[in-house]
């Protein structure tokens, strides 16, 4: 098939799937058409050193964003890769989801994959460009992988459930540290992104601590006041349960930001003997197990009402 004679394949296409139904058969030639027009398309992308990207990923603000780039795009990867959405820039805006979709997703039992999925899905239209859905040599859309970059960092600093084998389907859930992280985005949100429930994510690249999200790190130790997280706890009250850990959520927050900043120090005077991971995750472990934190987020789980408290934000009242 010659290049030009793409357009008419792609004519008879079009005819075909115009059709509200389409007859016994046709979906025979459907599948035969649309084999040779991405036939072509992958010959003509391969003769002109074209990139791939994920099409089924599709908005209008996508197929606009081809043309808000420089013309060498498309032989420069690396100039590509930094226009698109970074791990750390997620971080912020999946907490907002996690906490915002809780019901349905919890309800839903859906699997890492699938969430990942539906945050793509509810982001393509105001925030996607083409960057983010170009396909990289191994096969995969680059917004997809850089949102389970963000994830395993915000499971690594314990704002996300850590990984239980026999616990799947709860492995993307906030913890205790997330949850009110979380909320209290939703409730006072950083000036730089004024619009957590329905804004679109910026294209500036945040600095970071750790693995995290420092303006999440400075919010942590925000909530480790006693005043403020009795204003955060004061508008969430009506979702959650009455729980002797919300009388001492600040100190949590408190004494795991003062982990944090001691285990910074250490690594800038002994980088070589400081484990961050592993000890992370031993004092999360600890935390955890200290309150009983995975206890109170287990019963939460099937009170709070995310739909109720989306509502109340968008009404403006506490």
């Amino acid at each position: 098939m010659h290049n030009f004679e793409i357009l008419n394949v792609l004519e008879d296409l079009l005819i075909s799937v115009q059709k509200e139904k389409l007859h016994p058969g046709e979906d025979t030639h459907l599948k035969h058409l649309i084999y040779l027009v991405e036939g072509e398309l992958e010959r003509i992308k391969k003769k002109h050193d074209i990139p791939s990207y994920n099409a089924k990923i599709y908005s209008e603000r996508i197929a606009k964003s081809f043309f808000w780039v420089d013309r060498d795009i498309f032989s420069n990867e690396d100039k590509e890769s930094a226009k698109a959405i970074t791990p750390m820039d997620y971080q912020y805006w999946l907490m907002v989801f996690l906490l915002t979709h809780y019901n349905e997703l919890y309800k839903g039992g859906y699997s890492l994959f699938e969430i990942v999925d539906q945050f793509v899905e509810y982001h393509k239209i105001h925030s996607l460009t083409a960057a983010d859905i170009f396909i990289t040599d191994t096969g995969v859309t680059r917004c997809k992988t850089n949102l389970r970059f963000a994830i395993s960092s915000l499971k690594e600093m314990g704002l996300v459930k850590l990984y239980d084998k026999d616990e799947k389907e709860k492995s993307w859930m906030l913890t205790y540290l997330g949850f009110f992280t979380a909320a209290s985005i939703c409730i006072d949100p950083d000036k730089r992104r004024p619009n957590p429930l329905s804004g679109s994510i910026p294209d500036f690249h945040v600095s970071r601590y750790f693995k995290i999200d420092q303006w999440l790190l400075e919010r942590m130790i925000k909530l480790g006041e006693p005043e403020y997280f009795e204003i955060i706890l004061k508008f969430v009250s009506q979702d959650v349960l009455e729980f002797h850990e919300l009388q001492k959520g600040s100190e949590i927050f408190r004494e795991y930001c003062e982990f944090l900043n001691n285990l910074g120090k250490r690594k800038s005077e002994q980088p070589k003997q400081t484990h961050e991971g592993e000890e992370i995750t031993e004092f999360l472990w600890q935390l955890e197990v200290i309150n009983a934190l995975n206890e109170y987020m287990t019963e939460l789980s099937d009170k709070f009402n995310s739909d109720a408290f989306v509502e109340r934000l968008l009404k403006g009242k506490s």
